[in-house]
């Protein structure tokens, strides 16, 4: 997986898939070929790459990104991590009633 930013260009590997996040730009590709984003998505990876390795509470994603309560966000974060290939939550960690982080070590970002 490679990280863009302004100072931050970690690269790192994962499966045979090469992963491109963009956090400024909030875009994804994979293999080279551009992954579409909803709005909630980019608003959900950019809150949670803002601040990597950070626990962000369920209620500050959900007001962050202006989703509605219910499992709405749970829906976008498991879409954007099928988007990732991240289906055993290596990039966003689920924390059991408490909310999401995004893991600093796998995405090589850190706060």
């Amino acid at each position: 997986m490679t990280i863009t930013g302004d100072e931050m260009k970690p690269s790192l590997s994962q499966k045979a898939n090469e992963l491109t996040i963009d956090i400024p730009g909030c875009r994804i590709w994979r293999d080279g070929i551009p992954v579409p984003l909803t709005r909630a998505e980019r608003d959900i990876l950019q809150c949670l790459a803002n601040m990597p390795g950070h626990v962000i509470s369920r209620s500050d994603l959900s007001e962050g990104v202006k989703i509605r309560g219910g499992r709405s966000l749970d829906i976008h974060v498991c879409r954007l991590r099928r988007k990732l290939d991240d289906s055993k939550g290596s990039y966003i960690e689920t924390i059991p009633k408490v909310g999401y982080r995004l893991n600093s070590t796998a995405t090589g970002l850190h706060s």
